[in-house]
């Protein structure tokens, strides 16, 4: 008994291996479709390796093998197969296993091969739609959309916006002390006098992005940043109109806060790559608030020291690095200098000068908007 099972087993594996010898390209090909209507891609691909490599000028197999390959994540397989199959198509053209007629020969198509032949048409369109966006690998590339937000701080700040007010402490220091300024002290006292601290804020931006060719992208920028100061000085008001009083202690005061809007022109040297260097320069208006003297010395005329319609112009370059993490996201810092021309109703231009060091992320919209399309799905 167990030499008969033998011998029926033995014969069952000759029998499948003479069918697997007699199988031809297109039982492979059509095996292939079968495991990728069941979602078995793995199995599929194998398959259609075995239709190519009985065939190797079939573009069809080629074809379905880089869809699988693609489904799969392997993009750059996929790339290299969708090819090969268009090289083969442009030297042998020929009618494909799923187009139906020629096309050269409309007189002789019935209206059902009409209609695979048009359901053909829109599948190839989709094919293009979907080989474009394995021809947009992680990296910039002309077309895509990047839409990026960072954070960070500016690094000393100067510029003759803030030397003027610096100028203007050490003025208003030496009033304190010879009591030129009231502080309701014991006049035979000298007044109290801390010295101030300017610190910056925290600095924001937003870039729109676009790639214009492959190494060159346009788009604007929005930033906000601030400066910051803990100092003393002369109450502004009617308190101080006959005779001046300052502060005894320093308080906190917002000198500067602006908001600008800038053109944006960046230089990527190495595009469809993962780590994405790049070059950048901004030019555009700005609009700030604060507070600020109109000069050296208070005024007692003065019912505030606030800045009143500032505005001006803000022009800065920039370096960066974007890391891409996977297609559409990633990681971006950047290092930037920015020159400001300043005016507002209390002074004529004054300038400020700061660095930023800044990180964030970013999101590639082109490549997003591929994903959130219809996705490709063949009719087997």
């Amino acid at each position: 008994m167990k030499f008969i099972l033998i011998i029926f087993i033995l014969l069952l594996k000759v029998s499948l291996l003479m069918a697997n010898e007699t199988k031809s390209a297109k039982d492979y090909y059509n095996d292939g479709l079968s495991k990728v209507s069941s979602g078995d891609n793995k199995g599929a691909i194998l398959d259609f390796d075995k239709a190519i490599e009985i065939d190797p000028k079939d573009a069809d197999s080629y074809k379905k093998r880089g869809i699988s390959k693609a489904t799969l994540g392997d993009y750059e397989g996929a790339n290299q197969d969708f090819k090969k199959a268009e090289t083969l198509s442009a030297e042998k053209p020929s009618v494909s296993k799923e187009s139906g007629p020629n096309q050269n020969t409309p007189k002789l198509m019935t209206e059902e091969k009409k209609k695979e032949e048009e359901e053909r048409k829109r599948e190839e369109e989709k094919l293009k739609k979907y080989y474009a966006k394995l021809k947009n690998p992680p990296g910039f590339y002309e077309g895509a959309f990047l839409i990026s937000f960072m954070g960070g701080t500016t690094i000393a700040p100067s510029g003759s916006y803030i030397s003027h007010e610096k100028v203007y402490d050490q003025r208003l220091q030496g009033k304190i002390i010879t009591n030129q300024v009231n502080q309701d002290l014991d006049p035979n006292l000298k007044g109290f006098y801390f010295q101030p601290s300017y610190k910056p804020g925290v600095a924001t931006q937003f870039d729109f992005e676009y790639g214009w060719r492959d190494k060159i992208g346009m788009g604007f920028t929005i930033m906000q940043n601030s400066i910051t100061a803990q100092k003393q000085d002369v109450i502004p008001g009617v308190i101080s109109y006959a005779n001046e009083y300052a502060e005894i202690f320093p308080s906190k005061r917002t000198i500067y806060r602006g908001t600008s809007m800038m053109f944006l022109a960046t230089y990527h040297p190495l595009p469809k790559h993962f780590f994405d260097p790049y070059l950048a320069v901004r030019m555009g208006i700005v609009g700030f608030t604060g507070e600020a003297h109109s000069g050296i010395d208070s005024n007692r005329f003065a019912y505030t020291n606030k800045v009143n319609n500032g505005m001006g112009g803000i022009a800065g370059l920039a370096g960066g690095l974007n890391i891409y993490i996977g297609r559409f996201t990633g990681i971006k810092t950047e290092v930037a200098y920015h020159k400001e021309y300043l005016r507002a109703d209390q002074f004529s231009t004054r300038t400020l000068n700061s660095y930023q060091a800044m990180i964030g992320f970013f999101l590639n919209f082109s490549n997003i908007q591929y994903s959130l399309e219809e996705p490709y799905r063949p009719n087997y």
